[in-house]
């Protein structure tokens, strides 16, 4: 390499001298030779002087090039570098017994961090599993919940065995003590087959256990009788139709009225345990088998009973409200006539009444125009639309205008005694319709 060098060096100087002369060029060719071997010896030393310093110190060193690149580790003294790094970790972490153990930080081990309480966790859900305690994991709240709603509806139904949340009335009589009402019920009578059901509850054929009276059995739901009353001679609020009946069922009852026999209220029913005629049908069962409509004779028969219903119930201050053919047991043997179905009544009062309960088709006409009406007059009103659809087969009014207007239409055939006494019952002006004794004592009813 180094001969090279000397004859790259000797052609540069002859291509320079070549243009003086030959005779100059060998007179200086000497001493340049001299010189460069001179030369060529102290570079020699110099870089022998150099790699000795390099290997004496091989960081510190002259600013050069060659001494710059020295400063880049090697491989070697970067594996010792990094080992150094993990000795100064492993130093910080064990410092006066602390953290015995923390390895450097990457992904895999902080995914290793964020699931080991879990693992831990799930073991001592397991744990606490087999020892019976608390279970104490996230996992296990929702299902000790249900388990908390579960051990809820237990005692629920705990206390509805026990009857608890119960309280009865039998009659006029004293109360039952609450807890033994349901279990009352239930040894007292049998539930049999439904009878008829509608938008506020049910009706079953039942049996009286101690005698094999045959009874009906009404469930009301309580949504439906929310409004309690106190009447005389009860230390207790009743159910609005309990009050009732048991207003118009005291001594002297009316063989017209349906007789309650027993009654218990639960958090879902009230149960009302009723006298069963037999064999009977409603009117309106019973007319439609006749044809739709009846002879005046048995209309006769029929509306005279149900104004004695209607007059008895007004001397004991009770209000039906929904006198119609649906509401009327008739026994099919020898034509007796119950009202049945308090459920829209209410006390009788001298002030107006502001809503409206009962059938639509039979609303007064002060109702549809003023909107309120008495309830006398409202009541007189209600047996003239019975007594029309009873002998005509159809209802007098179908639409509010109708109800206003008061046009009959009667059928063809009906005597004139009906008809006047239809046409009394169904005045407009509630002021001129008669009351329930000039009714009985009318000419078409002492046919």
């Amino acid at each position: 390499m180094h001969s090279t060098q000397r004859r790259g060096r000797k052609r540069a100087r002859e291509q320079s001298y070549g243009e003086a002369g030959s005779g100059i060029k060998e007179e200086r060719e000497r001493p340049s030779v001299r010189c460069r071997r001179s030369h060529d010896e102290e570079d020699d030393v110099e870089r022998k002087r150099q790699v000795s310093s390099r290997l004496a110190n091989p960081v510190e060193g002259p600013s050069t090039p060659s001494a710059q690149s020295s400063r880049i580790p090697s491989r070697g003294q970067r594996g010792t570098k990094s080992t150094a790094r993990e000795e100064r970790t492993l130093g910080r972490t064990g410092q006066a017994g602390q953290q015995v153990e923390q390895p450097v930080k990457t992904e895999e081990n902080e995914k290793g961090q964020l699931q080991s309480p879990q693992k831990q966790g799930r073991k001592r859900s397991l744990r606490s599993h087999g020892e019976g305690g608390i279970i104490n994991s996230e996992r296990e709240k929702p299902s000790l919940k249900r388990r908390r709603s579960g051990e809820e509806e237990e005692d629920t139904a705990e206390r509805k065995k026990q009857g608890t949340s119960l309280s009865a009335n039998h009659g006029p009589g004293p109360s039952h003590s609450s807890a033994h009402c349901k279990a009352s019920f239930t040894s007292l009578y049998t539930v049999g087959k439904l009878l008829g059901e509608g938008g506020c509850g049910s009706v079953y054929a039942g049996t009286r256990k101690a005698d094999g009276k045959q009874v009906a059995i009404k469930y009301v739901t309580s949504s439906f009788s929310k409004r309690h009353l106190t009447i005389p001679g009860e230390s207790q609020s009743l159910p609005l139709e309990v009050a009732l009946m048991e207003l118009v069922c005291r001594p002297p009852a009316c063989s017209h009225v349906i007789q309650l026999l027993d009654w218990f209220e639960e958090p879902e029913y009230v149960i009302l345990v009723l006298e069963l005629p037999s064999p009977c049908l409603d009117v309106s069962t019973f007319t439609k088998q006749l044809g739709g409509y009846m002879e005046e004779s048995l209309a006769q028969v029929i509306m005279r009973q149900v104004v004695q219903a209607a007059l008895h119930c007004r001397e004991r201050g009770v209000l039906h409200r929904d006198i119609k053919s649906r509401n009327l047991l008739i026994q099919t043997d020898d034509f007796h006539v119950k009202l049945i179905d308090f459920g829209c009544g209410d006390l009788l009062k001298e002030d107006p009444y502001r809503q409206f309960a009962g059938t639509r088709p039979f609303r007064p006409p002060e109702w549809v125009r003023d909107g309120e009406y008495h309830g006398r007059p409202a009541t007189i009103w209600s047996l003239g639309v019975l007594l029309y659809v009873l002998v005509c087969g159809a209802h007098p009014f179908r639409r509010e205008e109708d109800i206003i207007a008061s046009d009959l239409q009667f059928k063809p055939g009906l005597s004139t005694d009906c008809r006047n006494l239809i046409r009394w019952c169904l005045q407009k002006d509630p002021s001129k319709r008669p009351v329930l004794e000039q009714i009985l004592q009318h000419d078409w009813m002492r046919f």
